[in-house]
């Protein structure tokens, strides 16, 4: 028996949904396996399930949990070693935990077993990358990145565990800081050409810009960015544009006399307005953005940072529907965009 533990829902109502439901997919569990789902949804709203499958709510924001484990310097959805002490009894030939906030109780309970854990995000990078940068985060995000650059650490240090990274980037960084390259593998999100050449359609632009997704963690960075520095830009030379804001938390910046129209979370099905060019000013990178999969494959033209596009192909971009742009260069990229 083997067990697996993921953490979220496998869906496609958010991009780490999507990716679980990927490496779900692809790890295909028996029947006999055990599997422990991580989430926050109901029961009745998770597809995949198996009778003998553990359910563990995720806790939220302000919980107890949440609290302790920030105090003691983890992440606040860092799993207990209590809500998994029913696999202490439990043999089990291979162990996968979907996500690094399962180690540290994985790890306890089993000290010597030989894990494979997988990396959404490498926060160490970030991390990194952030110090280098001098970038100034929300601070709920730096928390995180501190208590997620110690996990990680850990696991890197870890010989007993496979770690599994979405992205050659991500992969290179660890290979490069610690000198293993046997111990690490990557599954990356794979783009479906055929539907890319489908649904390519020639496109009429209408002065319209768009941000599709939430605004949490240093997203909120990379879309004042956005607003601050290359909108006013943009509206000097062509007055009409229209920037949209579609996702949990946009709301905060609506400003119709800006021309900024922040209509909150999506409601509808496929993409909210046609006609536009949608917007990845990701400052910071890490992980791989799904989003990036959406467009390309829906025929979305994007303009995307590089960190943004990290974990695709660079045949892909083509200058007509896909653009990656440094961020000097934003401003004048759509500008002819809209011109052409």
């Amino acid at each position: 028996m083997n067990l697996f533990l993921f953490p979220e829902a496998a869906n496609t109502n958010n991009g780490y949904g999507f990716a679980v439901e990927k490496d779900f997919l692809k790890l295909h569990p028996s029947k006999s396996d055990l599997i422990v789902w991580y989430t926050i949804l109901e029961k009745e709203d998770m597809g995949y399930l198996k009778s003998n499958d553990i359910i563990i709510k995720k806790n939220k924001t302000l919980s107890i949990k949440s609290i302790y484990n920030i105090f003691i310097g983890k992440d606040r959805t860092e799993l207990l070693i209590n809500e998994l002490r029913f696999l202490k009894t439990q043999s089990f030939e291979n162990i996968f935990c979907g996500d690094t906030i399962f180690y540290n109780a994985i790890r306890a309970l089993f000290p010597n077993a030989y894990i494979s854990v997988r990396f959404h995000n490498c926060f160490a990078r970030i991390y990194d990358r952030k110090r280098l940068l001098r970038l100034t985060l929300d601070w709920k995000f730096s928390l995180k990145l501190i208590n997620m650059y110690k996990l990680e650490r850990q696991i890197f240090n870890d010989k007993k565990v496979n770690k599994i990274f979405i992205s050659n980037e991500d992969r290179n960084y660890y290979t490069t800081m610690y000198g293993r390259k046997f111990d690490s593998e990557v599954w990356p999100i794979d783009v479906d050409i055929n539907k890319i050449k489908k649904n390519r359609r020639p496109i009429k632009y209408s002065h319209s810009i768009v941000w599709f997704g939430g605004v949490e963690s240093h997203k909120k960075a990379s879309l004042v960015w956005f607003m601050n520095e290359i909108l006013p830009i943009i509206k000097d030379a062509i007055p009409d544009v229209e920037f949209h804001l579609w996702g949990r938390g946009t709301e905060k910046f609506n400003n119709h006399d800006q021309g900024v129209f922040a209509h909150g979370f999506f409601q509808g099905t496929g993409m909210p307005l046609k006609n536009a060019i949608y917007i990845n000013p990701d400052l910071i990178g890490g992980g791989v953005k799904i989003k990036i999969q959406t467009y390309l494959e829906n025929g979305i033209p994007f303009v995307s940072s590089p960190f943004g596009y990290e974990g695709y192909s660079m045949d892909l971009i083509d200058n007509k529907y896909c653009f990656v742009e440094e961020n000097d260069n934003w401003a004048d990229r759509i500008i002819k965009i809209f011109k052409s």
